[in-house]
C-alpha cells in the first residue's frame, strides 16, 4: 500500500491530512489536559510515551477523546452513588436470576434422571417375546426328550454328537449368565451417577435458597439494610430488649450484648501486638493498630481520585464528603457551604464568642478540643522545624503554610508521591 506523506501529517486517530487543524499530539495532550489513559479508554487504541514525538492528532478527535473521559468519568461518580443507594435492589435482582438458573439446571437434570429410569426399567424388564421363545425352547426340549425315550438305542457315533450338542447347550447358559451380569453392574452404575447428580443439583438449590435468606432487608422506618428483620424492629419499638447487668444500657441482639460486657466493663484483651506489645480489646483495633502504626494489612483505594486509606470506614466516609455529597448545609451568618453537617456545626464556633477549652498550662481558653491540644504542644517544648531550610515554628500549621508559601514545587511533589 503506497503511504502519501509524513507520519505526522496523519491524525491518530481519523487520518485527516488537514494541516490547519493538525497539531503534534504532545502539545495536543497538554492543552487539552487528557493523558494516554483517556485514549486508550475512549478509543481502545494503545499508545506508547516514546511514540508521542512522532505522531499527529487533530483538534476535532482530541476535543472527542476529552468528552469522552469526562462522560466515563461522569458514569462512575454516579454508578458509585447509584450503587449506595440502590445497590440492595441490584442484589436481590441479580441473586434472583442466579436461584432461577439453579433451579432450570435442577428440572433438567431431573427430567434426564427420569428419563434414564425409564431405559434402566426398558432394560431390566425382559420382552415378551423372548419369554415366550423361552417357553417354546422349553417345551421342545421336554417333546424331545420324550421322543429320545421312545427311540431305539443309537450308534457309538450317533451318542458321541448328542454328547457334543449337549455340552454345547450347558456352555450357552453361562454366556447369558456373563452377559446379563454386566447389563446389571452398567445400570447400577449409571443409577449411581444420576443420584450423585440429583444430590448435587438438590445442594445447589439449597445453598442458593440460603444466600437468598441471608439477603439484607431494607427497613421501613430508618431506611437501614439489616438481615433480621424482626430484631432491628425491636430497636425501634423499643420492646423486649436485653438489659446490661453493669450499665443502663439496653440491646436487642444477645450476641452484641455479650460482645458489649466484653469490650467495655470486662476489658478482656484478646489479641496482643507481636511488635509493641499492645494488647486490645477487638480484632477491628488490632488490625487497624497493625495499619496505623506498622504499616502491616490491606490498604484501601478510593475508585475515583485514587487516594490510599488504612480503613474501610475512611474510605467510604472520603467517597461521601468529597466525591458524593453536595454543597447544601450553608451557614446563616457568613453564607459559607459545606458538604457536611458536622462541618457546618464546627464552622458556628468561628462566629460563637464561647470558650469552654481551658489550657491546663495557662489561663487561654478555646473554641475547639483541636485547638486546645494544638497550644498545649507549646507548653511541652516541641518545635516543628522545616526540613528544606532554618525556619522553625510551634505549630504545625504554620509549618504547613511556610511549606505551601516558600516550597511550592516540594509539596506537590511530596503530595504525588503520598498519592
Amino acid at each position: 500500500m503506497e503511504v502519501l506523506g509524513e507520519i505526522n501529517s496523519f491524525c491518530r486517530f481519523c487520518l485527516s491530512q488537514d494541516c490547519e487543524v493538525l497539531m503534534p499530539l504532545s502539545s495536543a495532550i497538554e492543552s487539552f489536559s487528557f493523558s494516554l489513559q483517556d485514549i486508550l479508554e475512549t478509543t481502545g487504541i494503545s499508545i506508547l510515551e516514546n511514540e508521542i514525538a512522532c505522531l499527529a492528532a487533530c483538534t476535532k478527535c482530541c476535543t472527542l477523546i476529552v468528552l469522552a473521559a469526562d462522560f466515563r468519568r461522569s458514569c462512575l461518580n454516579g454508578n458509585v452513588l447509584f450503587m449506595q443507594l440502590f445497590g440492595h435492589i441490584i442484589n436481590k435482582l441479580r441473586s434472583s436470576d442466579i436461584e432461577e438458573e439453579n433451579l432450570e439446571d435442577a428440572v433438567d437434570v431431573d427430567r434426564k434422571n427420569d428419563h434414564l429410569k425409564v431405559e434402566i426399567t426398558l432394560q431390566i424388564e425382559p420382552p415378551n417375546e423372548t419369554i415366550y421363545e423361552k417357553h417354546n425352547e422349553s417345551v421342545l426340549l421336554v417333546e424331545e426328550s420324550q421322543e429320545l425315550l421312545q427311540e431305539p438305542q443309537l450308534t457309538i457315533n450317533e451318542q458321541e454328537d448328542n454328547e457334543d450338542e449337549i455340552c454345547l447347550s450347558k456352555d450357552l447358559p453361562q454366556v447369558h449368565t456373563l452377559r446379563s451380569k454386566k447389563k446389571a453392574t452398567s445400570m447400577k452404575e449409571a443409577a449411581n451417577k444420576s443420584f450423585h447428580r440429583k444430590a448435587k443439583s438438590k445442594e445447589r438449590v439449597k445453598k442458593s435458597n440460603k444466600s437468598a435468606a441471608r439477603q439484607k432487608q431494607l427497613c421501613g422506618i430508618c431506611g437501614a439494610l439489616v438481615y433480621n428483620m424482626i430484631e432491628h424492629t425491636r430497636s425501634h419499638t423499643k420492646e423486649n430488649l436485653l438489659k446490661c447487668p453493669h450499665c443502663p444500657v439496653q440491646m436487642v441482639n444477645n450476641a452484641n450484648l455479650a460482645r458489649h460486657v466484653h469490650t467495655v466493663h470486662e476489658k478482656t484483651i484478646i489479641k496482643s501486638c507481636e511488635s509493641c506489645g499492645k494488647g486490645f480489646i477487638t480484632l477491628d483495633s488490632y488490625k487497624t493498630h497493625l495499619r496505623t502504626y506498622h504499616n502491616i494489612g490491606r490498604q484501601y483505594q478510593c475508585e475515583i481520585c485514587l487516594k490510599i486509606f488504612k480503613h474501610p470506614s475512611n474510605r467510604r466516609e472520603h467517597i461521601r464528603r468529597i466525591h458524593i455529597a453536595e454543597w447544601k448545609y450553608e451557614c446563616q451568618i457568613c453564607q459559607k457551604k459545606f458538604k457536611d453537617p458536622n462541618a457546618l456545626r464546627e464552622h458556628g464556633r468561628v462566629h460563637s464568642t464561647n470558650a469552654p477549652y481551658a489550657c491546663s498550662q495557662c489561663p487561654k481558653r478555646f473554641k475547639s478540643p483541636y485547638a486546645r491540644k494544638t497550644h498545649e504542644i507549646t507548653h511541652s517544648g516541641i518545635d516543628f522545624p522545616c526540613a528544606l531550610c532554618n525556619k522553625v515554628y510551634r505549630y504545625k500549621t504554620l509549618l504547613n503554610i511556610h511549606y505551601r508559601k516558600c516550597h511550592p514545587a516540594e509539596c506537590s511533589g511530596k503530595s504525588t508521591e503520598q498519592r
